[in-house]
């Protein structure tokens, strides 16, 4: 029997998240960077991780992270994505003291222009927070792009109570989520509070 080799190196850890670990990683042919996020098949149904999937390749905007390939290996399942070589927001916010206002201003716009694209597809994000905002080196600085749409609901799915419940981290929640309502503004009360 011959070992299936995988397209992709992986090169290090560089986050670990509710449903698996991302790892950095170059494709083998390319040699581009990527990012491999490793869905846990035992703790992320394989609805949730087609969920994910399908919101992912619908969404083709410069502020939320693209998915590139899906790879399926023995026991692992891995969204290929784009490599955000910045981190997470939450990362910059723990490495500086105060970020500059400028600079703060324009990842809230990209956040924004994001969510905008998301929300004319009907799709709820339901999880803004530092942790799923990741970012990009640019000229300006760095540029925003959303990630970890593993819980997000298209809004008619929303609007028939076909929901998974209170998910989200409570932090960032709008106080109706709490009780299952969720709509467009409780993005826009995440990224408030971010």
């Amino acid at each position: 029997m011959v070992k299936e080799k995988s397209n992709y190196k992986i090169l290090d850890l560089v986050g670990r998240g509710q449903f698996g670990r991302v790892y950095a990683a170059i494709e083998r042919r390319s040699g581009t960077l990527v990012a491999l996020k490793e869905l846990n098949i035992k703790q992320l149904s394989t609805s949730s991780f087609l969920r994910e999937l399908t919101f992912l390749v619908t969404l083709d905007h410069f502020n939320i992270v693209t998915c590139r390939a899906l790879e399926h290996k023995q026991n692992k399942r891995y969204l290929v994505m784009d490599y955000c070589e910045g981190g997470t927001l939450r990362s910059l916010i723990d490495r500086e003291s105060k970020l500059d206002l400028t600079q703060s201003l324009q990842l809230v716009i990209d956040v924004l222009h994001g969510l905008e694209f998301a929300h004319a597809r009907g799709i709820i994000h339901r999880d803004i927070k530092p942790e799923n905002i990741l970012l990009k080196s640019s000229g300006r600085g760095y540029s925003a792009h959303i990630a970890d749409f593993g819980i997000a609901q298209l809004n008619q799915q929303i609007e028939s109570r076909d929901v998974l419940g209170n998910t989200g981290s409570p932090a960032y929640m709008a106080p109706e989520q709490f009780y299952g309502d969720y709509s467009y503004n409780c993005d826009l009360y995440g990224l408030g509070i971010v």
